[in-house]
Order: structure tokens, then C-alpha cells, then sequence
């Protein structure tokens, strides 16, 4: 239930208990005019009708002068109307002398300090302790309540009278912590902090909470040096040793330093029980946050132990994570070692010493998932993926490899194009894994479905239940695939375009580039624009770069140059051409080709076929004046630089630059 809907409840059974409170001396007639009466005036504040809430409010507190509600009411329509005195009269006539009504009188001061009268406004609340010093809520309350106009040094003054009253030095720590926050008295702060958490160490996430509210890098690092203090002089405390060090892995993963996370965990997971493993935690942050070479390190902590509880799942991970290192390198076009086969490689190396040196791990069928999963979406083998299937169908049954076998079978279908029964297949997994990765896994491949079958409507409503889980790793795949429905549709009503995307698509999901390909240079090789070639464009450059790097270039560079672009995508097409451009300056084999005045590029068959003017003369001067020197190519990374200085690609073409420089420099 949202916060909002709370709210409402509660502000429903207030309204509720005070027309009870009002109406019980109330004859049935006279009941329900003062409640409609108390509702009219409710309503307009929640409309800012401050003036009309207040004239009915007034009436009623006339009639009823000892009525807290509407008293509250009246005294909140005078205070957004700025009638100050108007409120401290009608305050301090209900108040009299007695300072005992510990919530009017503290109110009373907050009227005086929000009129500008602050002398008076200390007086009273110093009245109100005075008379309630024996209730530790009072000082609660009056702390808060300083706190709220900003009072912070006299609510600290408030919180440690209280503890010396009550002889209690552990009173407010989290108050007190959170007052000297907002003073911004970070030190101040931590220290609470950290005492809260050395009083009791349950609170220690609600202590990361409330830093991460902030998401001050300053107090973060204020915070570390603190706990690091703590961590040297509190060495003999194990259990809040143990907690320090929570709180240190946390704070360093928060602020970037992902070696001390990982090096203060390894000592964290020495002194914690058996079942706790920090350093696995540590891991899978680092590889959500896509640091993958630190990340492999961590798991390699349990892999490298032959009988530890978690070997054989930290290989499993490991592998998970050479399979994303590969899709996040080549979705960004950033492999500058040619690391993608490797990773593959390595990943279907571990995935196979998990099956041959433990047979019985009980994740079996996710390893079967996962041998199936790189078989459809890496090596385009539909029967190696049949085949891992077939055996997780002759594992032990239960109801979470069924829900895998299924997934599978709908994703076989998919690939071959029957698309009705994939839906059927795909849909039974969701319903029975209901939420979570696998739910989230199928609910997007259900909408891909609909979108290679040219069904956009149902595909939308696949997309928007899966764009509300905003932490779901399909998320991104997901409103992607909305945006490309969205711009498809809003171009014509035969959807051309859109249909092509979605076919090229299929056909690259089938393992036929070529004839992707030859679907999208009719809508990539024309000067025309429309919402879908942006995306259009960048796809047949990811295509095209592996095979024809001097195509892929010639694409993204003519569509580039074109005065009139401004495209969405333009920072990721300077990056595609600047690498392409690099690829080709250091194929010195080529260069000398260039150079020759019969030359003639490998392209594609179906641009030799039906655009042969794709590469002439003037093209060729183009290409040999942008890719032939060292500082032709800098010039192109220079304009990523210039154009997105901010941008993600900004410090990878700085880098690029300086290794260019470098060789040109050797050479």
C-alpha cells in the first residue's frame, strides 16, 4: 500500500474521531449539520481555501472552545494565512497560564518563532519544560519541534538535558544524530551513529539508511574515517568489531572503493558465523555495478576452496558474470582486447567443470538454463540448446525446473518463429514462477514474442507490467522495446518501418545477419528520416562492424555528416565511428589498398547489387582523410569529447586519444 493511500486512511479516521468526539452531546439534526460543517472546512484546506476553511472553523470553535481538532484546524488555517498574533491570542486563551498541555503550549512557541518573535518563543518552551521535566516525551517533543524551525543547537541543549535528567547517556542517540546531520555537524553525527550501533547492532542498517538518505559524499567519508577510528580502538569488542566492519564494507562500496569493500570483508568473514558470507555479497554488488575484474576476484575467494558450502555456486556466478562482462563489452562496443570469445569461453569452461566435478549441485537446472541460454543467444545453436532441455528434463523433477523446461521450450519456439506456442510456454513459466528474475525473464520475452509477430498493443501491456519493477534486469530491455513500438507506430499507420526493425531483429535472434541486414539498408542507405533510424542505423553498424569494419564506418559516417542530424543516438554513433576509424588506421594492410587508385572494398552483396555509388572517388577521399593518420582518427574521439564532455563515452575516447598519441609517438 503506496504512502499516499496511508495518509488518506489516517487522515480519514482523524476526521472521523473528531466528529464523534464533537456530535455526542448532539442532537441527530444538530449532529449532522456541525459534521457536514467540520468536513466543508476539512475539504477546503485540502483545496489551499485557507480564508473559507477558517470562517467555519472559527464558528465551530466558538460552539466547541475545548475541541483539540478543531482548535488544530483553526490554528493551521490562521498560520497559512500568516495571521500570527491572530493564532498566538487564540492559542494562548485556550492555554490560560498552565503550561501542562504539552503539545498547545510547544505549538504556542513555534507560532511566536515562525512570527519572527524568537526571544518569546524560547521563553515558553523553556515554561513547558519547566512544568514537564519529569516526562521524557516532552523533551521529544520539544527537540523535534526545534528542530523543525531550524533551532538545532537548542534542541541538541534539549536532547542532552534530557539524558542527564533521566541519567541515561544512550537517550536519543538516533535524534540526537539526525539533529547534528541537519546542523551539519557531520562528526557530530557519526559519532551517535556509531554509538546507537555499539548499544544495539540491529540498528546498523537503519544507520545505512539513514546515510544513504543524504547520499552526501562528504558525510560518507566523514563516516568512514570515524568507523575506521573505531575499528582500531574498539579491538577487543568482537561484537562491535563485527558491526564496525559492516558498516566499513558498506561505506566503501557507497563511495567507490571497491578493493577496500573486498579486502575488509575477507576479514569480516573470518569472525562471522558459519551461513554468513560477506564476501559473497561484496561480489555480487561489484558485479552489479559492472565491476566485473574485482568481482571474479571475490567469487574466486570460495571457487578456489575445494569444500567450502559455496564452490560450486561461486563458479556458477562466476560464469554468470564472464557471460555479462561479454554482452555489457560488446553492447558498448569497449573491448579493447579483444576479451568477448575469451569470456564465452571461459564461461562455457566453467559451466562444464560444474557439471563434471559436481553432479549432485542443487542448482543443476539453472547450469542447464544457463548452457541452453548461451546456446540461443551466443552460438545460435538450436539443437545444443534442444539438447540441454532434453537433460534438464531427465533431472530430478520439481516444480522449479519445470518452470525452467517451459521457459525453454518457449524460447525454442520463439527462435524457430512459432510464435503462438512459444506464448503458450512462456506464459505457463510466468504463472508459476509468479514473481522474481525467472517471472521477470519471461514476462520480457512474451513481449519480444509480440513484437516479432507484429502484435505492438499486447506487447505494451507485457512491457508495462514489467517496467514496474524498476529493479529487474529487464527493466532497460523493456522500455527500449517500448520506445522503438512508440516511434514505429507514430510513423505511419502500416507501421513499415517498425515492422522491418522487428523482422531484422527475429532474423538476427535466427542467426541470419545477412538477410537482417538486407531488411535495413533499404530504410539505413537513404537520406530520408524518420523516428526508427537512429536505431536503425546503430544496429546495422553493430552488424556490420565484426565482418565489414570498413561498411560499418562508411554507415555510421555518412549518416553522421548529415547537416541536419540530431539524433538521440549521436554520442553512440561518434563512438561507433571513432572505433571503426581506429580499426582501420591500424590495418596497415588496408592502408596501403586505400591508396591505390583501382581499389575496391569487400562490401556486402546487397549494396554492390543495388548501391553502387555507396563507395566512389569522393567517399574514398573521405575515408582515407579521416582514418589515415593517427591524428584524423584522434579528431574523431576529440569530437565525442567536445560534443558529450560529460557524456559516458567522454573518458574512453580520452583514453583512446592518449594510446593513439602514444604509438604515433613509438612508431
Amino acid at each position: 500500500m503506496s504512502q499516499n493511500r496511508i495518509r488518506w486512511i489516517y487522515r480519514c479516521i482523524g476526521i472521523a474521531v473528531c466528529l464523534i468526539g464533537i456530535l455526542l452531546s448532539y442532537t441527530s439534526e444538530a449532529q449532522a449539520q456541525i459534521g457536514q460543517q467540520y468536513q466543508l472546512a476539512d475539504q477546503f484546506m485540502q483545496e489551499g481555501k485557507y480564508e473559507k476553511a477558517y470562517n467555519i472553523l472559527s464558528d465551530l470553535l466558538e460552539k466547541f472552545p475545548n475541541s483539540y481538532p478543531v482548535y488544530d484546524h483553526a490554528i493551521t488555517c490562521l498560520i497559512h494565512l500568516k495571521k500570527y498574533n491572530q493564532a498566538i491570542s487564540i492559542t494562548k486563551k485556550h492555554l490560560g497560564k498552565n503550561y501542562k498541555n504539552v503539545v498547545m503550549a510547544v505549538r504556542l512557541g513555534k507560532i511566536y518563532h515562525m512570527a519572527g518573535d524568537t526571544a518569546r518563543a524560547f521563553k515558553v518552551w523553556h515554561q513547558t519544560l519547566q512544568q514537564n521535566d519529569k516526562q521524557v516525551q516532552t523533551y521529544r517533543y520539544l527537540a523535534e519541534t526545534m528542530q523543525q524551525s531550524r533551532e538545532y543547537d537548542e534542541a541538541t541543549r534539549i536532547y542532552k538535558t534530557a539524558r542527564k535528567r533521566f541519567n541515561n547517556p544512550q537517550l536519543f542517540l538516533y535524534e540526537m544524530a539526525v539533529n547534528y546531520l541537519q546542523a551539519g555537524k557531520n562528526e557530530e553525527a557519526i559519532d551517535e551513529f556509531l554509538h546507537l550501533i555499539k548499544t544495539d547492532n540491529s540498528r546498523l542498517e537503519f544507520v545505512e539508511q539513514q546515510l544513504r538518505r543524504y547520499n552526501d559524499e562528504y558525510i560518507y567519508n566523514s563516516a568512514i574515517q570515524a568507523t575506521e577510528n573505531a575499528d582500531q580502538r574498539f579491538s577487543t569488542d568482537k561484537s562491535y568489531q563485527i558491526s564496525l566492519k559492516r558498516l566499513l564494507v558498506w561505506l566503501y562500496l557507497q563511495t567507490g572503493k571497491d578493493r577496500l569493500a573486498l579486502n575488509t570483508a575477507k576479514k569480516l568473514e573470518a569472525m562471522v558465523k558459519s551461513g554468513n558470507y560477506p564476501v559473497f555479497d561484496v561480489a555480487e554488488k561489484l558485479k552489479s555495478n559492472n565491476k566485473f575484474k574485482l568481482a571474479s576476484e571475490a567469487f574466486s575467494y570460495y571457487s578456489q576452496k575445494q569444500n567450502h558450502p559455496l564452490t560450486a555456486r561461486s563458479l556458477e556466478e562466476d560464469a554468470r558474470l564472464d557471460i555479462r562482462w561479454a554482452q555489457y563489452l560488446n553492447d558498448y562496443n569497449i573491448d579493447f582486447s579483444n576479451r568477448i570469445d575469451s569470456l564465452y569461453h571461459q564461461a562455457f569452461q566453467t559451466i562444464h567443470h560444474i557439471t563434471q566435478h559436481y553432479p549432485g549441485y542443487q542448482r543443476m537446472p539453472q547450469i542447464l538454463t544457463l548452457e541452453a541460454e548461451l546456446a540461443l543467444n551466443h552460438i545460435k545453436d538450436l539443437k545444443a540448446a534442444q539438447k540441454y532441455v532434453a537433460q534438464l528434463q531427465n533431472t530430478p523433477q520439481n516444480k522449479n525446473s519445470q518452470k525452467l523446461v517451459n521457459y525453454l521450450k518457449g524460447r525454442i519456439l520463439l527462435t524457430e518463429g512459432n510464435f503462438n506456442r512459444a506464448r503458450i510456454y512462456l506464459t505457463r513459466s510466468n504463472k508459476a514462477a509468479h514473481s522474481g528474475p525467472l517471472a521477470d525473464k519471461t514476462r520480457y520475452y512474451l513481449s519480444l514474442t509480440d513484437f516479432y509477430a507484429g502484435d505492438y498493443d499486447f506487447a505494451n501491456i507485457q512491457i508495462r507490467t514489467l517496467e514496474k519493477v524498476h529493479t529487474s534486469l529487464y527493466a532497460n530491455d523493456a522500455l527500449q522495446l517500448r520506445i522503438w513500438i512508440q516511434d514505429g507506430k507514430n510513423r505511419d499507420s502500416t507501421y513499415t518501418e517498425l515492422n522491418s526493425f522487428a523482422k531484422a531483429q527475429f532474423l538476427v535472434a535466427q542467426g541470419q545477419v545477412n538477410r537482417a541486414l538486407d531488411t535495413l539498408y533499404k530504410y539505413v542507405l537513404v537520406p530520408s528520416y524518420h523516428p526508427l533510424k537512429d536505431d536503425m542505423v546503430l544496429y546495422s553498424v553493430k552488424l556490420l562492424r565484426d565482418e565489414h569494419p570498413l561498411t560499418a564506418f562508411l554507415v555510421a559516417d555518412k549518416y553522421l555528416e548529415n547537416e541536419y542530424y540530431r539524433g538521440p543516438l549521436k554520442e553512440r554513433l561518434l563512438w561507433e565511428r571513432a572505433q571503426l576509424a581506429s580499426r582501420i588506421h591500424s590495418n596497415k594492410s588496408l592502408q596501403k589498398k586505400l591508396l591505390k587508385s583501382d581499389y575496391k572494398p569487400e562490401l556486402p552483396e546487397y549494396i554492390l547489387q543495388k548501391k553502387r555509388d555507396f563507395f566512389n572517388d569522393k567517399v574514398k577521399k573521405r575515408l582515407i582523410s579521416t582514418t589515415r593518420e593517427g591524428k584524423d582518427v584522434i579528431s574523431l574521439y576529440e569530437q565525442i569529447i567536445i560534443h558529450y564532455p560529460r557524456g559516458f563515452y567522454a573518458e574512453f575516447a580520452r583514453n583512446q586519444i592518449r594510446q593513439i598519441q602514444q604509438e604515433d609517438q613509438a612508431s
